[in-house]
């Protein structure tokens, strides 16, 4: 007598691959309209990088933050740390000021990135005048050399921002004497650091002072930088607001 197969078991085997069949295509395959939506304004890290045509150069965009570590952030010291490395600030005094060394340690740290080839700006002489020498011979070398913001320096600007603001909030706990340190030995390794032609403005009816901070501290250093080539100054007239003389108290030997 012939033996009877019952349909079943192959039944059973044909419904168990058309499931597994269809757990494979969800696993392997998600519809488009079940994706995850991507971001219009998401760039590959390819395409993201700035490039512009030879021969064309665009003035760096303006940093978020206003201060130099932000603005300098996409930019390298020739041999020194990158702009946005911390600076290790254990080397650093805990409590007073740092020594004009110390300082020079920092700007060395970054080579001298946050001087550079700037034009190192100085005032003195401002004190009771209703007029602040700060803002006076920035908006001067703003307007008559042509410059941009990242062209000139100041002695607060040779030290990044936030080491800056870093002693800042230290002062509070300094006697007026270790703040007056701060400043001497802040403009002292600036002008050590300084380079190319320097300019610092006078209000036009006075003279330098033998005790200040630019006679003590900074013009002799400017005079010692070989780097630095002349010291021009510029007489400001606080009244009609205007540059009304401008002399080179000093040049390097060789230079002409």
């Amino acid at each position: 007598m012939l033996s009877f197969s019952s349909p079943l078991p192959r039944l059973q085997q044909q419904c168990l691959y058309i499931l597994l069949l269809c757990l494979l295509i969800q696993i392997f395959y998600t519809p488009s309209s079940l994706a995850t939506p991507i971001d219009d304004s998401a760039k590959s890290p390819l395409t993201s990088i700035h490039t512009e045509p030879k021969g064309l150069e665009l003035p760096p965009p303006l940093p978020i933050i206003p201060d130099l570590e932000s603005s300098v952030l996409d930019k390298r010291a020739p041999a020194g740390a990158s702009l946005d490395t911390p600076y290790p600030t254990h080397l650093l005094p805990a409590d007073g000021p740092p020594s004009t060394q110390d300082i020079l340690n920092v700007i060395d740290f970054y080579d001298n990135a946050f001087i550079d080839s700037k034009i190192a700006l100085f005032w003195t002489e401002f004190g009771g005048t209703g007029t602040g020498g700060y803002m006076t011979i920035r908006n001067w070398a703003m307007r008559e050399l042509d410059t941009k913001r990242c062209d000139i320096c100041f002695y607060n600007e040779c030290i990044p921002d936030k080491l800056y603001q870093w002693f800042n909030e230290r002062q509070s706990r300094w006697t007026p004497q270790q703040q007056d340190t701060f400043v001497q030995n802040l403009s002292k390794a600036f002008a050590m650091r300084a380079r190319g032609t320097i300019y610092v403005m006078i209000p036009h009816n006075r003279d330098f002072v033998a005790t200040s901070v630019w006679s003590v501290y900074e013009y002799p250093e400017l005079k010692r930088n070989s780097h630095v080539d002349r010291v021009i100054r510029l007489k400001y007239n606080v009244t009609t607001k205007k540059v009304v003389g401008e002399k080179v108290i000093w040049t390097k030997p060789g230079v002409g």
